[in-house]
C-alpha cells in the first residue's frame, strides 16, 4: 500500500460522481472547506470579513494539509477559488505504527493506511478498533479525518478533589495520557 492509497479509499471516491473541484467566490468560503491554492490543498479554519475603502475583502486563514503550515489569504469577495470536492468514508482503526495509521474498510475488510498526523490531537485518544470518518478527494487521497466527537476511556488514576474553588483535577489514562477532569471522577 503507497500512504493513504488503499483501493478501498480511491473505490469510494469514484463513487462521488468524477468531480475533482468547483470554482466558488471567495465571499462564500467556510470553516471546514478545503481549498485547493497554488497547487496544494488547505483547509479553511477561520474566516473574517473586511471592509475597506468601501470594499468587501475575506481573511482566510488555513492551513496546508501535507505539511500542517498555517497561511493566511484575503481575498475580493468576488475572487474565485477552487473548492475541494471530497467524499466521506468511514474507516475503522487497526493499529498505529510509526508515522502511519493503519486502517480497513468495515464493509470490504480493504485496508488503507494513512499519515498519522491527519488524527491530529484524536491520535491520543483513539484506539484500536475505533470508527473515524475520513474525507478523500477523487483520487482517493485522504484529505482530513473527523474523529468520534465522543469517547469512552479508562480512568487508571486521579488526584483527590482539591477544594471547593478548584473544579478540575488531573487524571492518568490507561492509555497514559494525563488530561484534567471535573472533580467528581
Amino acid at each position: 500500500l503507497g500512504s493513504g492509497g488503499g483501493r478501498g479509499v480511491a473505490g469510494a471516491a469514484k463513487a462521488g460522481g468524477g468531480r475533482r473541484a468547483i470554482s466558488i467566490e471567495a465571499g462564500d468560503v467556510r470553516r471546514g472547506d478545503i481549498l485547493e491554492w497554488k497547487g496544494n490543498k488547505f483547509m479553511v479554519s477561520k474566516v473574517s470579513d473586511q471592509l475597506t475603502n468601501r470594499k468587501m475583502f475575506k481573511n482566510v486563514e488555513m492551513k496546508d494539509l501535507k505539511s500542517g503550515n498555517t497561511r493566511t489569504e484575503t481575498w475580493r469577495t468576488g475572487e474565485k477559488v477552487q473548492k475541494v470536492y471530497v467524499t466521506s468514508v468511514k474507516r475503522q482503526i487497526l493499529y498505529v505504527e510509526g508515522n502511519t495509521a493503519y486502517l480497513q474498510d468495515p464493509e470490504t475488510f480493504e485496508p488503507t493506511d494513512i499519515p498519522v498526523h491527519l488524527l491530529g490531537v484524536a491520535q491520543h485518544y483513539l484506539e484500536d478498533g475505533d470508527m473515524i470518518d475520513l474525507q478523500v478527494n477523487e483520487e482517493g487521497e485522504p484529505v482530513i479525518v473527523n474523529p468520534p466527537s465522543k469517547f469512552q476511556a479508562e480512568v487508571v488514576s486521579s488526584d483527590p478533589a482539591r477544594d471547593q474553588k478548584s473544579s478540575y483535577k488531573k487524571c492518568v489514562l490507561a492509555n497514559g495520557r494525563t488530561v484534567m477532569v471535573p472533580g467528581f471522577v
